[in-house]
């Protein structure tokens, strides 16, 4: 079902049983980011049945790389290859163990329900904790697993918008990122030259020089381009970086 527009979770009238897998692409997060929170959104469609309550679902970290695949409809269809299913990782390779390998303490816990609407996983310290590893080692991040928490009773089937949809699940990740230090790395004469480099601060930074320390500083090379080489035509001169 990985191209339908729902992941199918729950349990069956007939007492199968539907788990989903949700990755979300981190790359625009800063590596040195710290975060503070995370959260996720989920849009539950309506369901062909009476749904007075929601159900406890549970969201683990995945511990397996997995394929999306493109199957669509409300049962599926055979798995081809690179197909996340319930026995297989990607098809033909298989889970370690049936329906999913995933950490066995779940990263958060909550009530979603009832359908239709949108409900939010709320942060808890393992949410921030997985995407904080992620961030360190983007390698292994294979999402999410969502299910209910208690597979024992039927009729705990939901439909959750997928990404094949604008009500998508939704990861909102906040976070404080420090800028590393502005700073000369060195300073070294190349024959007639010297040649400058720095590194850090914000996105722009400009090389500045003077004859004195104390003014006449001109503007030599804007824009951070953390080099600069220039002719040697004094006894001395003096250089600092200026953030703009």
């Amino acid at each position: 079902m990985g191209g339908h527009s729902h992941v199918a979770v729950g349990i069956t009238a007939q007492g199968t049983r539907s788990r989903g897998l949700f990755l979300f692409d981190l790359s625009a997060i800063p590596e040195n980011a710290v975060v503070t929170s995370v959260t996720i959104t989920f849009d539950l469609q309506a369901i062909p049945r009476a749904d007075l309550t929601g159900n406890s679902h549970s969201i683990h970290r995945v511990l397996t790389a997995w394929g999306e695949g493109s199957k669509s409809g409300n049962l599926g269809a055979p798995a081809t290859a690179g197909e996340a299913t319930w026995l297989h990782s990607a098809h033909p390779a298989i889970w370690q163990t049936a329906g999913g390998d995933f950490a066995a303490e779940p990263s958060a816990t909550q009530v979603l329900g009832p359908s239709p609407g949108v409900f939010t996983m709320n942060s808890t310290p393992a949410l921030i904790a997985d995407v904080q590893s992620w961030l360190a080692d983007s390698s292994r991040n294979f999402g999410w697993l969502l299910k209910v928490t208690d597979e024992t009773p039927t009729l705990t089937a939901r439909r959750f918008s997928s990404s094949e949809t604008p009500n998508g699940a939704l990861l909102k990740i906040e976070y404080s990122a420090s800028l590393p230090e502005l700073r000369f790395t060195s300073i070294e004469r190349s024959g007639d030259n010297v040649v400058i480099r720095w590194s850090g601060g914000r996105t722009t930074a400009a090389l500045q020089r003077a004859a004195a320390i104390d003014g006449g500083w001109i503007e030599i090379s804007p824009g951070n381009a953390g080099e600069f080489t220039e002719a040697i035509t004094g006894d001395r001169a003096f250089y600092r970086l200026v953030e703009e």
